[in-house]
């Protein structure tokens, strides 16, 4: 593994950006299907999950930073093999390069799967995964400041088209909800783990976070992004149970879009369309994130740039995601996925804090020894 150079000033960017980083990776795919998945488990408690999920991100969220401030400028490639050593932190670091390569591929093949089914049902799947990997390549090659202005631009453009949902407001009926506090807490805990499969993207700081200025800030910031996340999230759970009511939830494949069929203005005659078209620029910063953190890694691994990791990856994830040519395939490798994503983001930060502490507190002790010996 090579050692990770001195960042030029040039290429780091303001701590107040890694808010809309957050929102930007955590509003992708999920955001259109999570209230189906929910109240599968939860039901009329639904609100009550998300808000314990949102929570759990927080606290996530908080564990990550904390790690990473032990370290200073390093990202978690550099971490594991200072904790777990050259052998044992590659393996680790390999397992989170394919980790984000499943992302990508999700995102990419899920968008397919929605455009075919909303828009355009003989779209070729090349051709929706073409446009995709090629717009975020065209971020990435311009630097990790381009693609924090691609978060920064998507988070905007996601809050225009969610407040067009006020349209829905007349066909909101209380009653949905009703009756309150019936889920058993196992029910309730596996729509929490479902719903914390959608907060996913957070994750992500632990790769950007050595371009960060003021790194002291990154706590405060950090947080807000997931907060602001969380409350988009139960707005569009309040809504969805609101106007649907519980059959026509879980009947609805892609929900949030579902409730778009609403919105209607005299000069538009299907909004909805627009939203699909919209929700390209929503998706892309997952898609570049994800794809700038895996390729950063594979440098550090390989003797090659991360504009030819770029190109090689995104080469192999393109060929890979024409495989996908049914919905039941897209399906299945998502709860694989799933599976997968709940480990690597809420399980296994938590276990690398543990042992970053002790680690630390085993150094500053030979630290000490020597010093005492001297």
């Amino acid at each position: 593994m090579k050692e990770e150079q001195t960042i030029p000033a040039s290429s780091m960017f303001e701590a107040y950006l890694v808010i809309f980083a957050v929102i930007g990776a955590q509003t992708g795919i999920g955001l259109a299907v999570f209230e189906r998945f929910v109240y599968m488990n939860a039901k009329q408690d639904s609100v009550v999950a998300v808000i314990l999920a949102g929570l759990y991100t927080h606290i996530t969220m908080y564990i990550i930073i904390k790690t990473l401030q032990r370290y200073k400028d390093k990202d978690l490639y550099d971490i594991h093999r200072l904790i777990f050593g050259k052998w044992i932190g590659s393996v680790l670091n390999f397992i989170w390069i394919g980790y984000c390569s499943y992302a990508v591929l999700m995102v990419v093949v899920t968008y397919f799967e929605i455009l075919s089914t909303y828009m355009f049902p003989e779209i070729p799947n090349w051709f929706v995964s073409m446009i995709l990997i090629i717009l975020a390549v065209y971020a990435i090659v311009g630097g990790i400041r381009v693609v924090m202005g691609v978060c920064f631009f998507s988070v905007f453009i996601s809050l225009l088209i969610f407040f067009v949902l006020y349209q829905i407001l007349p066909y909101f009926n209380v009653r949905n909800f009703l009756p309150m506090f019936e889920t058993s807490p196992i029910q309730l805990l596996k729509a929490v783990y479902q719903m914390a499969l959608s907060l996913a993207g957070f994750e992500l700081i632990y790769f950007y976070y050595p371009y960060i200025q003021d790194k002291q800030r990154v706590q405060r910031y950090g947080q807000i992004g997931v907060f602001i996340t969380n409350i988009f999230f139960i707005c569009l759970m309040i809504l969805a149970i609101g106007f649907f009511g519980g059959r026509e939830i879980i009947k609805s494949v892609w929900p949030t879009l579902h409730m778009y069929k609403v919105v209607k203005y005299p000069f538009l005659e299907q909004y909805q369309v627009i939203v699909l078209c919209i929700f390209l620029v929503i998706i892309l910063p997952v898609i570049a994130l994800y794809l700038w953190s895996l390729t950063k890694g594979v440098k550090k691994h390989f003797p090659i740039t991360q504009k030819k990791a770029l190109y090689v990856t995104c080469g192999v994830l393109f060929v890979v995601s024409l495989l996908f040519k049914f919905r039941m395939q897209v399906d299945q490798a998502g709860l694989y996925f799933n599976k997968i994503a709940f480990y690597v983001i809420f399980v296994y930060p938590y276990i690398l804090f543990v042992f970053s502490f002790f680690i630390e507190k085993i150094k500053k002790r030979k630290k000490e020894k020597l010093t005492m010996k001297a």
